[in-house]
């Protein structure tokens, strides 16, 4: 790398928009040679460490700087061809040295350049990571009128070769430089965008975010033992969020069945489950918060709660009431694009679609597609469940000296010494290696976050056990477009490939989805993202994506969710208030119970309850029945569990417009007039601001960053909280006597 490529200012382009990257000098990623893994005994990234490891000894470094030769190499895996590594020298001779023993070994293909995103706000940085891998590859989008000999010249004339076309994409294909490498990829990709016939070409970015492991940290009441099973402080141990949404503590004991709604209503889909999922229908918590503060399972569990309507106004969407009058999403198909789904869940298995007889019909295709490892099934896989199984097992196995021991390097014990300074020094060994547990489990629970979001719009119980999802007679369309890793030294990080999520989207709408939710997303724009989803927005008018708008508590919207026309939902808590977690800014469109276990009077019951996937064959093996729950209810090995972040108020307006779009079976409505029903319908009734919200947007407006029509409300909430009752109705008021017409396909 010459010294002008690593001086100048690096950036890619975003709609003739220069997005600035930060080069990550200490950090380096590796990518492997594609037939390596099925000759290596051990995973790729397990085997170069050892080989690094042993070379490091036998190399002569510099006698200035001996960090790297007392050093352990560590490798981490990233994805399926990729691994990363921290240098630990600041010597450029030593990260040279690195640099030359990775390509000696026959199985590495290359290194690669490692970015993060130039933080604008000071808000951002504090806490959101991103690491942006760059490999040799662009998505390079042609456009329409561009003939095929057009193409084949600017390939040549630009040294590259075509690795494979996009599927479920027109005109996109993934290519290659066969000169460039690091940082000069971005130089081509720039120069490609710039170019007449060609629509966009972007870096085929690898993205990973890290876990925040502590955020709105509170005092804690040190007389209260509450790393204890019974008392918890959710505020330190629950993770910030990852993909969008978080998992949150759970340590109370709740008897499953036995919760029972005694008033005659006419709901098809009355569960032991309902009273908890409050944000379907808030009166029965509402009533033993109110009554019974100390006691809310108790009251919950012995039938104290009635229907009383002077209560405080309602935080749930009314979507009980809908129900009554509705087709409960019949006939509408919702796309959900996330990571693994556990479609065999017993509250699933009813409402997964089936794919028939299509003519682009991947191999093996029936229920959905996963797009990280290119398969057909969105479950976690034997080999998957063999990564992550050890880890889990530790933490109910291992001593406490052995969990500290083989853990040491874990961040989230290096946040919670940095954060809790004062805090720490009370706890006890044991208290210590009780947190890191629970911090393991609930990790590993949530590699099932797509199941978490399938079961919030979908989920339909097949006896009296189990949640219900938003819409439960609608058929959701699982399509795996993210993955999640582990390493000792970084945690668990969930990456995301821009190809993957374009062939993603493509995928979902070749495969009729009436609806897209996406409960994932990043600071970091690209135009193919960008382009696929308003190219299908023109091509489908009726098509409508709804995406998650971010859980840093910052006023920005990340992507997809602020792409124009895409319905970018925040979180609220069950008392009204904007989860502390959630963004806000002038793109949000409406808010959604998001969940909020931050609160000691509510607690875990202020999540939302949802269908989990922790209970897969082989992960508890040689593991005895929990004594106590951290995340899910008890004895139900997370079959069930309560979750909070904007990825699960997604799924809500998702299942909302679903119960909507059930009533127009001939898509009458366009995608603008159900946005339009469903902001005009949402409302801030019974949502509250606090003072210091009122200030921060009285000071934005003063600094011209807040147009003065945009009320507090507006800022902080979008439209409003969504409400399927009337959103419903008036679907079916416009729709009397309109003239049906035929869907367009």
């Amino acid at each position: 790398m010459t010294n002008s490529q690593t001086n100048k200012k690096l950036f890619y382009t975003y709609y003739n928009k220069k997005i600035p990257l930060i080069l990550q000098e200490d950090i380096v990623a590796i990518s492997f040679k594609p037939k390596a893994q099925s000759r290596a005994s051990l995973p790729l990234h397990l085997k170069l460490q050892l080989d690094l490891n042993r070379s490091v000894g036998k190399t002569n470094f510099n006698q200035a700087n001996l960090s790297l030769e007392n050093s352990s190499l560590r490798i981490k895996p990233f994805g399926k061809r990729y691994a990363l590594m921290r240098i630990p020298s600041t010597n450029p001779r030593d990260s040279s040295t690195i640099q030359r023993l990775l390509k000696k070994q026959a199985y590495v293909e290359n290194t690669l350049p490692v970015f993060s995103r130039q933080k604008s706000s000071p808000q951002i940085s504090g806490g959101y990571r991103e690491k942006i891998i760059l490999p040799n590859e662009i998505i390079l989008h042609f456009d329409e009128q561009t003939s095929n000999s057009q193409k084949q010249k600017i390939l040549r004339r630009h040294n590259l070769s075509i690795i494979r076309p996009l599927r479920f994409s027109s005109n996109r294909y993934l290519v290659k430089s066969l000169s460039a490498s690091g940082v000069q990829v971005l130089d081509v990709a720039n120069r490609l965008y710039r170019l007449d016939g060609i629509k966009s070409a972007t870096p085929n970015f690898n993205l990973s975010h890290n876990l925040k492991t502590s955020t709105n940290v509170k005092p804690i009441d040190l007389s209260i033992p509450f790393f204890s099973k019974t008392s918890f402080d959710n505020s330190l141990l629950s993770p910030f969020t990852r993909k969008f949404g978080g998992i949150s503590n759970i340590t109370q004991r709740i008897r499953l069945g036995t919760i029972r709604d005694q008033r005659k209503i006419k709901n098809p889909f009355q569960t032991s489950l309902l009273p908890l999922q409050w944000h379907l229908n808030s009166a029965p918590f509402s009533y033993c918060l109110n009554q019974f503060p100390s006691f809310i399972n108790r009251c919950l569990s012995d039938n104290l709660f009635n229907r009383s309507r002077s209560l405080k106004p309602s935080t749930d969407i009314g979507v009980i009431p809908a129900w009554s009058k509705s087709k409960a999403g019949k006939g509408v198909v919702v796309a959900v694009l996330d990571d693994f789904i556990q479609w065999n869940h017993p509250d699933l298995i009813g409402s997964l679609y089936r794919v028939g007889n299509v003519q682009d019909k991947l191999r093996g295709e029936k229920h959905g597609w996963d797009f990280v490892g290119n398969d057909p099934d969105t479950r976690i896989n034997p080999r998957e469940l063999s990564t992550f199984r050890p880890i889990f097992q530790d933490s109910f196995l291992l001593s406490d000296d052995e969990l500290l021991e083989k853990y040491a390097d874990d961040p989230f014990l290096a946040e919670i010494s940095s954060v809790r300074k004062e805090l720490i020094r009370h706890l006890t060994k044991a208290q210590i290696a009780q947190a890191l547990r629970d911090h393991i489990r609930k990790e590993v629970s949530s590699l099932f976050h797509g199941t978490w979001v399938s079961g919030v719009i979908a989920a339909r119980p097949q006896g009296k056990n189990g949640v219900v999802g938003v819409a439960p007679k609608a058929k959701f369309l699982p399509v795996k477009v993210s993955k999640t890793v582990y390493s000792p030294t970084s945690g668990f990080e969930t990456m995301y490939q821009v190809s993957q999520i374009i062939e993603g989207i493509g995928y979902a709408i070749a495969r009729g989805a009436d609806i897209i939710n996406m409960s994932y997303g990043s600071y970091l724009p690209t135009a193919d993202e960008t382009d696929t989803i308003v190219r299908a927005q023109k091509e489908n008018p009726d098509l409508v994506f709804v995406a998650a708008v971010g859980n840093e508590g910052i006023g920005r919207i990340g992507f997809p969710a602020a792409i124009e026309d895409v319905i970018g939902v925040g979180g609220v808590n069950f008392k009204g208030n904007r989860a502390s977690y959630s963004n806000f800014g002038n793109e949000l469109t409406v808010v959604a119970p998001g969940g909020d276990v931050s609160t000691r009077s509510v607690g875990v019951n202020g999540g939302i309850l949802t269908t989990g996937g922790q209970w897969v064959n082989g992960l508890w093996q040689g593991i005895d029945k929990p004594r106590y729950s951290w995340n899910t209810l008890p004895l139900s090995r997370g079959k069930y569990i309560w979750v909070e972040g904007t990825s699960f108020a997604s799924p809500m307006v998702a299942g909302v417009v679903a119960l909507m779009k059930g009533e127009d079976p001939q898509r009458v409505l366009s995608r603008k007039e159900i946005l339009e029903i469903l902001k005009r319908t949402s409302s801030y009734r019974g949502l509250k601001l606090s003072n210091a919200e009122k200030k921060l947007h009285q000071l934005l407006m003063k600094r011209g960053r807040v147009p003065r029509s945009v009320s507090a409300e507006k800022y902080f909430f979008g439209s409003g909280l969504i409400n399927a009752d009337a959103a419903v109705r008036e679907v079916q008021n416009r729709l009397v006597g309109r003239t049906q017409r035929t869907r367009r396909y």
